[in-house]
């Protein structure tokens, strides 16, 4: 081999380094810019229960439904229905429980003259409360209760609504209509002052009421 012959591949291996160098430079650069490209993972919320009992998830509700246990709805004609809370949240429970038999007790408040709906039958169960004149949607009212994770754990839920849920109402000055859709769509039954009962069958079925009206209604 001559050595002009031996500079040339010497000089070739040389470029050759040289190029790879730079290649994988530039590679490496790029993968870190597309990584700071990307958006970096939202949190998730945390669904363990706070020192107070209460799930983490109910303070992201606005207004009084999200700390309260029994809401009045005061109905107020073509303007938006208004909330009071008669029962606040309840604080955690105490003491053993067996989740298959005991929730969490909480206080008790007579909602007065007003039209009352009932999660159970009987007039049982969770209760909130009506009064004044219009029309408003369940799909509105917000329903707080105690959920139970197992294996031993009760947690605030302020995520549902009272769609859907009626098992039984009472009047007391109050008359007007029930409807099984919202926007007072659907079957309907009306019902008159001081009255009771329970939504079984027809017109009105089971947790099946999806809004209702107090006063002159269709």
């Amino acid at each position: 081999m001559s050595q002009h012959s031996g500079r040339r591949r010497i000089l070739s291996l040389i470029v050759c380094i040289s190029t790879l160098a730079l290649a994988l430079t530039l590679s490496t650069a790029g993968t870190a810019a597309a990584h700071s490209a990307l958006p970096s993972p939202k949190s998730q919320p945390a669904s363990a229960t706070s020192s107070s009992g209460q799930s983490s998830r109910a303070s992201t509700l606005a207004g009084s439904s999200a700390s309260c246990k029994k809401l009045l709805i005061t109905l107020n004609g073509t303007n938006p229905p208004t909330q009071t809370c008669l029962v606040a949240a309840p604080t955690s429970p105490s003491g053993t429980v067996n989740p298959q038999l005991v929730q969490p007790k909480t206080s008790t408040a007579t909602c007065g003259d007003t039209l009352n709906l009932w999660l159970d039958a009987n007039q049982q169960g969770d209760e909130v409360c009506f009064n004044g004149t219009g029309f408003v949607n369940l799909t509105n009212v917000g329903w707080c209760h105690w959920r139970y994770i197992p294996p031993a754990t009760w947690v605030w839920d302020c995520f549902d609504s009272w769609n859907d849920r009626v098992s039984s109402w009472a009047s007391h000055s109050q008359s007007g209509g029930f409807y099984v859709d919202i926007n007072g769509n659907g079957s309907k039954m009306h019902y008159n002052t001081n009255s009771s009962g329970n939504l079984f069958g027809s017109p009105i079925p089971n947790d099946t009421l999806s809004s209702l009206c107090i006063g002159s209604c269709p």
